[in-house]
């Protein structure tokens, strides 16, 4: 999972390229920002105003330059800080300001969403305006590895480009079968992430008591 997405990113982002991404993203899309060798923008955590100005501010410093690729980069459920991104917000800008998106839905997936399909179905944003959504099964799909889903394009480049892909094995037939098997579980009811709600709000109120800890 860890090497999912810390791969796609210099798959796509290489020596040139233009990153901004949040300042709370996970330890795995820290390295791969480090490994793609961009250049990087941060903006402050979750702050929409703050990632507003920094786009506006590469698009400004890039008028008249040669076209680079350029990317936001955030998380669905923010690992750090268990918050979640407002993707309407992220949406609106990375078409203001003609950037693509990569969104890491490791915490996501399986657990947000009336279905589980994520942090898009939970705010009702249509997954096809999401250009890259990378996740991880080893998390709420109690499997291993990660998938990265895009267009047809974007997963043949990623398929071909992605050095996690290319040189490691495909996962043991049993972790395959579990994720398979977890996926058919939220296709078919809802149960399950119902319920994964209610235990979240009551291990929430037995811990906000708790808060020096």
């Amino acid at each position: 999972a860890f090497s999912t997405v810390s791969s796609v990113i210099p798959a796509f982002s290489k020596r040139g390229d233009i990153i901004v991404a949040d300042k709370g993203v996970s330890f795995a899309i820290r390295k791969g920002i480090q490994i793609s060798r961009s250049i990087v923008r941060w903006y402050e955590h979750n702050d929409m105003e703050d990632l507003e100005k920094v786009l506006a501010k590469v698009t400004k410093e890039q008028a008249g330059k040669p076209l680079t690729r350029r990317f936001i980069i955030t998380e669905g459920l923010f690992e750090s800080y268990g918050d979640m991104v407002d993707l309407p917000k992220i949406i609106e800008m990375k078409l203001k300001y003609k950037f693509r998106l990569i969104l890491d839905e490791t915490w996501s997936f399986g657990v947000l969403g009336r279905t589980g399909r994520g942090i898009s179905e939970h705010q009702n944003v249509d997954a096809a305006e999401v250009d890259m959504i990378v996740g991880s099964l080893a998390g709420p799909l109690i499997a291993g590895g990660g998938f990265c889903a895009g267009s047809e394009e974007i997963v043949h480049h990623q398929r071909i480009s992605a050095a996690a892909y290319t040189f490691s094995a495909a996962l043991p037939a049993m972790l395959s079968t579990t994720a398979s098997a977890t996926i058919n579980l939220l296709q078919n009811g809802q149960e399950s992430v119902s319920q994964l709600r209610e235990y979240t709000k009551m291990l929430r109120a037995q811990l906000h008591p708790r808060s020096d800890w």
